[in-house]
């Protein structure tokens, strides 16, 4: 139940890693205890899909905790599920994992935790309408679930369904009032289809109020304060790199383009080389990462050594291109987008761009209008038709 209870607080490290813990203890205790063993196969392979510690033991632990499973109890819907994660997180098997998870459904149909894991996955193989549908309907069968209504606010954003987002948002707020991720997801909507600076800020600034102030603060320069709220940059400049949690590179890119924006080139010049350095290294360990790489190609185009970043941003979209992962290749294409931009390619930056508008993405015209990263490119025609055009409202 502890170990329950920490999964489902939500994707911070420090939770996961504490249910591994109590479930470690609970088939100490019990051996043949088969819904500990397949939680714990999750908890080890979310653990490794999230880069946390993506090593040969973590997979292991992984494998071995849903073998435990499937020896106990092959057929129970927990241990589908724990195959089906460990196809997804090990390995983006996409079609095994759905096997898993349409099976465990079969087992029970209206368990939302399981057409989650179903949406998620539906998703990742581009199938986007199908996606926001399940999740939409695992959200009514547990309508206190905030984790449930976020992944359903998340798609539609992604699919440039702003209303609909927003309205999920609305949603999470009213259920949870005292929960930050309704107010991130609000802004993060008004970002996208206005670009409205106040709101958004307004609505980070709240769910900043509501949690740790310093992982949230993390997780809001990613979306928010880059396009714009330059009162925070005080704030992140403080942060510690545990506020990232495990995300050394977030800390590196966070300080090193707020120094940016505050006009200090050499301190900037500074983070930017630990990021490079701490990528490079990531990369030697982990070179299938294709996150790392395109982190690597920003830092060496914040360098200046443009054919290096152009290199690595082009490698990390082949080794996760569209084809592979809809969900994850998107923001490939849009870091590789933004290292030309970066390094003075204008027509390959509104190439990258246009293609994005092509697909479900975290990219809008009113994101591009306000977002500091294009301002290289700003003055350009082809890159103000883009930010110009009109996304078609919602059809609900």
């Amino acid at each position: 139940l502890r170990a329950r209870d920490a999964w489902n607080r939500g994707d911070a490290e420090w939770d996961v890693r504490a249910a591994v813990q109590a479930l470690e203890h609970a088939v100490a205790i019990d051996s043949a205890f088969a819904p500990a063993w397949a939680l714990l196969s999750v908890c080890n392979a979310f653990i490794y899909w999230q880069h946390w510690e993506q090593t040969p033991r973590r997979l292991e632990l992984a494998r071995s905790a849903m073998e435990r499973a499937t020896a106990l109890q092959p057929d129970a819907p927990e241990t589908h599920l724990a195959r089906g994660y460990y196809r997804y997180w090990a390995f983006r098997d996409y079609s095994a994992a759905l096997d898993e998870f349409e099976a465990a459904l079969r087992s029970r149909p209206e368990d939302a935790d399981i057409l989650q894991a179903i949406g998620l996955v539906q998703r990742r193989q581009g199938r986007w309408a199908d996606a926001l549908a399940t999740l939409d309907h695992a959200s009514q069968l547990e309508p206190r679930g905030i984790g449930l209504i976020d992944n359903a606010a998340e798609t539609a954003c992604i699919m440039r369904r702003y209303s609909l987002c927003a309205r999920y948002a609305d949603r999470m707020i009213r259920i949870a009032p005292e929960d930050w991720q309704g107010y991130f997801s609000r802004g993060r909507a008004e970002a996208l289809a206005h670009g409205d600076r106040a709101v958004a800020g307004h609505m980070m600034h709240e769910g900043l109020k509501r949690g740790d102030r310093q992982r949230l603060l993390a997780l809001a320069w990613l979306f928010f304060v880059r396009f714009g709220a330059a009162e925070d940059l005080d704030a992140i400049l403080s942060l510690p790199v545990g506020a990232f949690v495990s995300d050394t590179m977030s800390y590196y890119s966070s300080k090193a383009d707020a120094w940016r924006l505050r006009g200090d080139s050499v301190r900037a010049r500074a983070y930017y080389d630990s990021l490079r350095a701490f990528a490079e290294e990531k990369i030697r360990r982990q070179p299938q990462d294709g996150d790392a790489q395109s982190t690597l190609g920003y830092a060496y185009a914040r360098l200046g050594r443009a054919a290096d970043a152009v290199r690595e941003g082009r490698r990390g979209v082949e080794l996760l291109p569209l084809s592979r992962d809809a969900y994850d290749g998107s923001s490939r294409l849009l870091d590789l987008a933004t290292i030309y931009a970066v390094v003075g390619d204008r027509k390959a930056a509104i190439d990258q761009l246009r293609a994005l508008f092509q697909v479900p993405a975290w990219v809008s015209p009113a994101w591009l209008r306000v977002n500091s990263d294009w301002d290289s490119i700003r003055d350009d025609p082809g890159f103000q038709q883009l930010a110009n055009q009109s996304i078609p409202p919602d059809s609900q």
